[in-house]
């Protein structure tokens, strides 16, 4: 296995690990997405776009929140009209840092 399967692969593993029931883990692993940074926005995207479960779409939104990579932006726009309105509100807050360039930078 590459260097870069055994990334995809370790990432998918934190992707799943936003479903757990325990909010340590879900934290651990979405601060491990955020050390992952641009390299995690894919399968964050995708969570955030295809998760049945609030959950995982609300860490998603979370952590794409705190990487600020602009090809997250679609996405975030989209989940603008999430069902829970928890996932739009922190998709919402996640645009707003990239409009107003807070800690984006």
């Amino acid at each position: 296995m590459s260097k870069e399967e055994r990334a995809e692969a370790d990432i998918e593993v934190l992707i799943a690990a936003l479903a757990s029931k325990v909010g340590t883990e879900r934290q651990k692993a979405r601060l491990s997405l955020g050390n992952e940074g641009h390299a995690a926005v894919p399968a964050l995207c995708d969570a955030l776009r295809k998760s049945k479960a609030k959950i995982v779409r609300w860490e998603a939104a979370k952590t794409l929140g705190a990487i600020c990579d602009p090809d997250s932006i679609p996405f975030l726009v989209e989940a603008l009209e999430d069902r829970d309105f928890d996932v739009a509100w922190l998709a919402a807050k996640a645009l707003e840092k990239r409009l107003y360039g807070r800690i984006c930078g």
